[in-house]
């Protein structure tokens, strides 16, 4: 998997990610708060990942949150003359214990059977959001308590150094488009997780293709009305 690096705007990512969470947030009837730093300024880095790492983090947040706050504190720090972003998601939901943190960062593992029943999820997400971390030559730790929340910690570079990952050309977009005819698969999910999760899995082996959504909507309107079904 490559990093495509470009030049962005913290404040204006930050603000679309939020915008993308609204509907988790209402979901539990939750309160997102967001702190940020002034002048947080711009990152040098793959901006579709670090979107993902907090819709990760966030989404997680308000599926174990119901009617509480989850806080996104956002800041950036000098560390041996080089600029790092700290990222922190804290939530005051279920929390967990020594022994469910010990395992939270391995693939298909959601702490116990019985919260797997309860929320759901395949266990990948946080597996997914250290490998980003970790690709762009940062990390994501956690610390928890039982009954009071979590609170997931990225710190990640300002600038990801020309060895980490080569650069995306001036004014190009990271490759998405597959050849004309290439097989498609409908994704229906209300965790904006899968979506990214699923699509990324799909587009390796050549499901997934750009679609207009009004074209594709009126496709289906057409298929259900020919076989009875209307909207409501």
């Amino acid at each position: 998997m490559d990093l495509y690096v470009e030049t962005f705007d913290l404040s204006r990512m930050l603000q679309d990610v939020v915008t993308t969470l609204e509907p988790l947030v209402e979901k539990h009837a939750n309160t997102l708060v967001v702190h940020c730093a002034d002048h947080l300024g711009t990152m040098r880095a793959d901006l579709t990942k670090i979107r993902q790492v907090l819709l990760n983090l966030l989404s997680n947040a308000c599926k174990f949150t119901e009617r509480g706050i989850i806080t996104l504190a956002v800041a950036r720090e000098r560390v041996h003359e080089a600029d790092w972003i700290t990222f922190r998601v804290t939530d005051t939901g279920i929390g967990m214990t020594p022994a469910q943190r010990e395992k939270l960062f391995q693939s298909f593992s959601q702490g116990e059977a019985a919260t797997t029943r309860k929320y759901g999820g395949t266990g990948l997400g946080l597996v997914i959001t250290r490998h980003f971390c970790q690709m762009m030559g940062g990390d994501v730790t956690v610390d928890s308590i039982v009954g009071h929340g979590s609170t997931f910690t990225v710190r990640l570079p300002a600038v990801i150094a020309p060895e980490v990952a080569p650069a995306l050309p001036a004014g190009a977009s990271p490759p998405c488009a597959l050849p004309s005819g290439a097989p498609a698969v409908l994704v229906i999910d209300d965790d904006l997780t899968v979506h990214d999760r699923r699509r990324d899995a799909h587009t390796q082996v050549g499901h997934v293709r750009e679609h207009n959504k009004a074209r594709d909507y009126e496709e289906w309107e057409t298929r259900a009305t020919a076989c009875g079904h209307q909207r409501g």
